[in-house]
């Protein structure tokens, strides 16, 4: 429902809305040129490709488990 109301406000006033969606168990299977590839080739180009390609660069994670990071 809060997806849905996030999306919905904008569209309603004729704005844009982008959207990624990241499956983190299945995320590191696949290599960032892979995906940027991919993306390339079904058209998805531009501010889009650039904002994904961006948003993939020079990320990290840390998990903290009890007191352990």
């Amino acid at each position: 429902m809060r997806l849905h109301d996030i999306v919905s406000k904008p569209l309603a006033i004729k704005h844009h809305v982008l959207a990624v969606f990241i499956d983190n168990e299945k995320a590191y299977k696949v290599s960032k040129d892979a995906l940027l590839l991919k993306l390339l080739k079904i058209g998805k180009n531009g501010n889009v490709f650039s904002f994904i390609r961006s948003f993939l660069s020079n990320r990290g994670f840390q998990v903290r488990f009890g007191s352990t990071l």
